[in-house]
């Protein structure tokens, strides 16, 4: 369900879904971006609001469940432009899991 729900931010057809998005990100959503900036939780759905899908692949993804209510995830992600990111995520809830936190940091190769 947790590879499901992180590859879900890559597909057009949850993108272009704004109550998807706003269900999806918790309301105290942060990131640390590759770029160096952070994001909130309405920055992150207005970037990716209506973007299509988003050409990235997935490698050494695990995720651990922290306690009854937090997991956290790691994976190495590759755009098409061949960058690659260290990433992780950690979701909390019970039925309905919300990305809480996100980091990317750019991996040297």
């Amino acid at each position: 369900k947790l590879y499901d729900l992180e590859t879900s931010l890559f597909k057009g057809e949850y993108l272009n879904n704004k109550d998807y998005l706003e269900n999806i990100f918790h309301k105290n959503f942060m990131e640390y971006g590759k770029s160096g900036l952070v994001y909130y939780k309405e920055d992150t759905i207005d970037s990716l609001y209506g973007i299509g899908d988003r050409n990235i692949k997935i490698y050494d993804f695990t995720s651990e469940k922290l306690d009854d209510h937090t997991y956290i995830v790691h994976y190495v992600s590759e755009n098409e432009d061949g960058i690659s990111a260290y990433r992780t995520s950690i979701w909390v809830g019970d039925d309905n899991l919300q990305l809480l936190f996100h980091q990317g940091t750019i991996r040297k190769k």
